[in-house]
């Protein structure tokens, strides 16, 4: 068997894009690349359906966004809703590190928080590890 790139370690390739291969790039969370690379929540929502709960999950996560310095990207070209099953928004929530944006989810404070979100409209949230500019 030759050793192509695909073949060789420290190459991936998937089929699905017609055999591209690019180099792997770690992502160990000991590795100071890792330390360098934002976290991001990426939240694809239904249409808000309970108005005042999405005002009181504002109000809750404006001081732990500012504890985790999370900052939404609004009007982002960064994120564009193209094709969505249940989707009617999406937002996207960048923090200093991926391990931020972890903590912060994972956070008891907000997890109370959270629960009016989940009353507000129904999401799904991604965690989101890299560099969007």
């Amino acid at each position: 068997m030759s050793s192509t790139p695909a073949s060789s370690p420290g190459w991936a390739s998937d089929d699905y894009l017609g055999g591209a291969r690019w180099p792997r790039r770690s992502l160990d969370p000991g590795s100071r690349q890792e330390d360098r690379l934002k976290g991001y929540w990426l939240i694809l929502g239904a249409e808000v359906s309970d108005q005042e709960a999405q005002k009181e999950y504002g109000a809750l996560w404006a001081p732990i966004a500012q504890l985790y310095e999370a900052r939404l990207i609004a009007g982002s070209d960064a994120v564009k809703l193209i094709e969505a099953r249940d989707a009617a928004r999406v937002l996207l929530v960048e923090f200093p590190s991926f391990a931020a944006a972890q903590a912060c989810y994972d956070d008891p404070n907000y997890e109370r928080v959270r629960a009016f979100a989940l009353l507000a409209s129904k999401r799904s949230l991604v965690l989101l590890r890299g560099e969007l500019g």
